[in-house]
């Protein structure tokens, strides 16, 4: 009791914001039609089919008898008697799906639901353009300008550089080497005098296996600037840049791994370009972060509560430790929330975008594919999430999940942040508090 008493006295901005979010969505024409059709009465059901909790029949005459504002009725049978056309009305069946070939629902472990894009493009896109000058539609994408990001540690030492420089670069937790060899090409590119040589570094077989094989079908002259090695306990060269994309939250010994990057990179121009996960350990909310979390959980109607992971309608926000309680294989979000912290005691930060906080599970691989962006109710309820999260971090309320920085050892050069957002901001007090409400996880996944 004396939690919720905290939680409910502290987040009172949260509900401020909550509320001034929705009546100025509300003033918009296109957030009238996407609640409209929201019904909220848990005892709103089909009076033809007691199960039906949220398919989506044409007909007007599909109301719910108890709501008559509810007119979108879905109902999980296969045909609805009133509708010949409303057949598997569960979203599954028409989005991006999980197939016999492909249980997952996605093709590649960096393809993601075209509702993540769609938040990205409301929520992060804009953060990147004014911090890091993202040009949407650049060569590479994100890793076109992770690789502008790394060219710097060697073009801001000389203003004429000689052809041939050679920059080093370590990729930390490097997968199958396959966004380094793209960054490489880019920097070849872009940079024609540059020559850069990039360690994949990473300790799983899979990963390690998969780095070798990459190298190997290289031609012979791009071959020669690459390496694949499982640790860092060979001797290492000084490093002109560091690279590390969404693997820092699988090392169980963070400090060990930033005193050695910090003892091996340039001290003056050298870079330590991240993105990563910035959240509690395995990836799970804060009770903060679960509030809101769960706010949003209710106005969406059973239909669109399918998880493709678990293969099964949820009842509850997904609140998983994607440790397994330490047990996972890869170390899923072993030491996250600790990155942060970390990074700003031991490093000075030049570029830094912090993002998310509660669209995670919403535009994750468990629930992205429940929402339709050619719908315009789908698409209000991402927008109207996005700004929601992104008033409650102003206000201090809750921590973003995620960031894309670029750091270095010199405390001379300049930060550029989002919108007063640094990182010492964006660090969550280690006084708030912690509950142990976590949902457990069936299997590692």
């Amino acid at each position: 009791m004396r939690l919720m008493g905290a939680l409910s006295k502290r987040h009172g901005l949260l509900f401020a914001a909550f509320g001034m979010s929705v009546c100025f969505m509300a003033s918009t024409q296109h957030f009238f039609r996407a609640i409209e059709s929201l019904c909220l009465t848990s005892k709103c059901v089909c009076p033809l089919c007691p199960e039906a909790k949220g398919c989506v029949c044409p007909q007007s005459e599909c109301v719910c008898p108890l709501c008559p504002e509810a007119k979108e009725c879905v109902c999980p049978k296969s045909e609805c008697p009133l509708c010949s056309e409303a057949k598997n009305n569960t979203q599954q069946t028409k989005l991006w799906v999980p197939t016999k070939e492909d249980p997952g629902g996605y093709r590649h472990m960096h393809d993601h639901a075209p509702a993540f894009s769609f938040v990205n493009s409301q929520d992060l896109l804009p953060k990147l353009k004014a911090v890091f000058g993202f040009v949407e539609g650049d060569q590479g994408g994100l890793d076109g300008m992770y690789a502008k990001e790394l060219a710097m540690s060697v073009y801001s030492q000389a203003e004429d550089l000689k052809d041939n420089t050679v920059m080093t670069v370590l990729s930390v937790g490097s997968g199958d080497c396959s966004r380094e060899v793209a960054m490489s090409r880019l920097i070849r590119s872009e940079h024609p005098r540059i020559r850069p040589h990039f360690t994949c570094c990473d300790p799983i077989d899979i990963a390690f296996e998969g780095a070798n094989k990459t190298i190997l079908a290289l031609p012979p002259d791009e071959r020669n600037g690459f390496a694949a090695v499982r640790s860092l306990a060979a001797p290492m060269r000084p490093w002109n840049a560091v690279h590390a994309h969404y693997s820092l939250h699988h090392f169980t010994d963070l400090k060990e791994l930033f005193t050695h990057i910090s003892l091996h990179l340039n001290s003056t121009h050298g870079k330590f370009v991240i993105a990563d996960m910035i959240t509690r350990n395995g990836h799970q909310r804060w009770p903060e972060q679960r509030l809101l979390g769960e706010m949003l959980w209710k106005l969406l109607p059973d239909s669109q509560r399918y998880d493709f992971i678990l293969n099964k309608y949820i009842e509850l926000f997904p609140n998983y430790d994607y440790t397994c309680n330490g047990t996972h294989p890869f170390n899923e979000g072993i030491h996250s929330q600790d990155i942060l912290p970390l990074l700003v005691k031991m490093f000075s930060f030049q570029k830094f975008v912090a993002y998310g906080g509660v669209m995670f599970e919403y535009v994750g691989r468990r629930l992205a594919a429940n929402f339709d962006t050619d719908n315009e109710k789908d698409k209000a309820f991402l927008e109207v999430a996005v700004a929601l999260q992104n008033q409650a971090i102003a206000a201090g309320e809750i921590k973003p999940d995620q960031m894309i920085a670029t750091l270095s050892l010199n405390a001379q050069l300049p930060m550029r942040v989002w919108k007063g957002l640094t990182p010492e901001f964006c660090v969550r007090r280690s006084e708030d508090p912690v509950d142990g409400d976590v949902q457990p996880m069936s299997s590692c996944v």
